[in-house]
């Protein structure tokens, strides 16, 4: 029994995160499409999805409001801190799985009858704030729960990532993986060529190099041979790993190393060919080699192994920086277009700048005002709010044509058809268009729902579509019949002092509001005050 209720529990708290982390990406599509986008660069395999619906922050048709990076990169290492217990749960399962099941005898049964029993008696109470551990777990992993007071969401992480603190990650020049660090470097690099005359901006050109396949490996900006340039790639190196794997913390890193590694020992390590005329390079010992069998025989020389047991952790760091500098290359842009800019500015700008950098850095993450649930939208959903209230808003939605294709929008407005009719007379039944309302007084469900208030069909009604009008009317027409008014007499037969006319054609008659009828009709209805 032990063994399953552990099971039970662990899958209830699998559950549990998958929907926590669901939960974000449903708010916030760009959880999921910021580390997609890279994912992309890092595998080659990986397809990405529409661009609509990544530019529009979209679920299929749901349009999401776009959060600042801030908030964007905070809930991502939140989810990384999800998926760790996902994994350490799911780690547990797997071991339980092994174990072997504890067999079900007496004492464990009423042992756990007696457990259910208490667990009700407790749940009756209602003066007990008993809450089930199932309960406490979704509090855990659930959105703004680590705020202050319940009622106000003031902070949007979870209770489970309450100390989780960006400003300790990233700083405030790098503003949240949007820039990079690389001034440091600037001045350990004057130290490896032991010269003054480089710029920022050259260095920045050196670095570009790396970001080319084969450039960095051909055209090195220094021997390979000097160490403090060597020792200096190694640095370089390292800081742009952490800062991949801080900025896009949802990759596996074991993946991504593994990944790197296997690239460079299939292609790097069993050198470079080159399709012009000087053939195979090899790395570690900075030649070129004619043929494809030299480069063999060569491999397995002396000078080559000692080389390459000598260099192998510095050229694999050159690798990896190369590797890493172009999964960052939109960011390394960014930083140069910055530096650039920065460069250019006043005493005054520059201070406006780190001033709004610091601004930025020390905001919260998750501003009050923000909109959520179904209160949030903005201008785009709000056109796409308008026009869901529009009974076709679009063309697949509109009625038939004659010839056989959905009705343009304009169309569909000239004919009236945005114009609703309803007809108590017929159990409230709307009609679109003022054509399908006039004559639907003359089709047999009209006709029939006056036959059951009583009433025998006749023209003096159409145009009423109010029950206790057209009840009136009944009422009138009846007297008028007892007394034997001419008025009766009228509607049923045709008056002598009316023109008469050819055949099939009659005089008629229109109200102030538009409705035409037979000039009979009319004089009866105005006779009587209905029009």
């Amino acid at each position: 029994m032990n063994v399953l209720e552990t099971r039970r529990s662990l899958l209830e708290d699998l559950e549990i995160i998958e929907n926590a982390i669901a939960i974000r990406i449903q708010r916030n599509p760009e959880l999921y499409y910021h580390y997609i986008q890279e994912s992309c660069k890092v595998f080659p395999d990986v397809k990405l999805p529409k661009p609509s619906l990544i530019a529009e922050n979209k679920i299929y048709k749901l349009k999401k409001v776009k959060r600042n990076r801030k908030q964007v990169i905070l809930q991502q290492h939140e989810i990384d801190l999800f998926l760790r217990d996902y994994h350490e749960k799911q780690k547990a399962f797997n071991e339980s799985n092994n174990l072997e099941g504890v067999e079900e005898d007496d004492k464990e049964v009423d042992r756990f009858e007696q457990n259910l029993q208490e667990l009700e008696e407790r749940l009756k109470n209602e003066d007990d704030n008993f809450q089930l551990d199932i309960n406490l777990t979704r509090s855990k992993y659930a959105l703004f729960s680590s705020s202050a007071d319940p009622s106000k969401r003031t902070n949007i992480l979870s209770e489970r990532a309450r100390d989780l603190d960006l400003n300790k990650i990233f700083t405030r020049d790098e503003q949240y993986g949007e820039y990079m660090e690389l001034d440091q470097f600037h001045y350990l690099w004057l130290n490896v060529i032991r010269r003054s005359d480089c710029s920022l901006l050259q260095f920045f050109n050196i670095l570009e190099l790396f970001v080319d396949d084969k450039k960095f490996l051909l055209t090195p900006p220094m021997d390979r041979k000097n160490d403090r340039y060597m020792d200096f790639l190694m640095r370089l190196s390292k800081y742009l790993e952490t800062f991949f794997f801080k900025s896009y913390v949802l990759f596996d890193k074991e993946m991504v190393e593994n990944s790197i590694e296997s690239d460079f020992e299939n292609s790097y390590c069993k050198g470079l060919v080159r399709s012009e005329a000087k053939g195979i390079y090899c790395p570690f010992c900075s030649k070129w080699f004619k043929t494809f069998p030299v480069f063999e025989n060569h491999l397995s020389g002396k000078n080559h192994k000692k080389n390459e047991a000598k260099r192998k952790n510095t050229v694999y760091s050159e690798y990896k920086l190369h590797r890493y500098l172009k999964y960052l290359k939109d960011e390394f842009f960014h930083t140069r277009s910055f530096i650039e800019r920065k460069l250019a500015f006043t005493a005054n700008e520059r201070m406006a700048e780190m001033d709004s950098l610091t601004e930025k850095y020390e905001a919260p993450a998750y501003d009050h005002t923000e909109g959520e649930g179904d209160g949030q939208c903005d201008a785009g959903r709000k056109g796409d709010l308008l026009q869901e209230k529009q009974p076709f808003g679009k063309s697949f939605d509109m009625p038939l044509g004659p010839d056989g294709l959905p009705m343009p929008y304009w169309l569909y407005k000239l004919h009236g058809l945005d114009r609703e009719y309803p007809c108590e007379i017929c159990a409230n039944r709307v009609y679109n268009g003022r054509r399908t309302f006039e004559r639907h007084f003359n089709e047999e469900a009209h006709l029939y729902h006056l036959r059951c208030l009583g009433i025998e069909p006749s023209p003096a009604f159409k145009g009423i579509t109010k029950i206790a009008e057209v009840q009136k009317l009944w009422k009138d027409i009846q007297n008028q019949h007892r007394s034997g008014s001419s008025t009766a007499v009228a509607l049923t037969k045709k008056s002598p002092s009316q023109p008469k006319l050819p055949t099939g054609l009659e005089l008629e008659e229109e109200d102030e509001e538009g409705n035409v009828m037979s000039k009979k009709v009319y004089d009866e209805l105005k006779k009587q005050g209905l029009v």
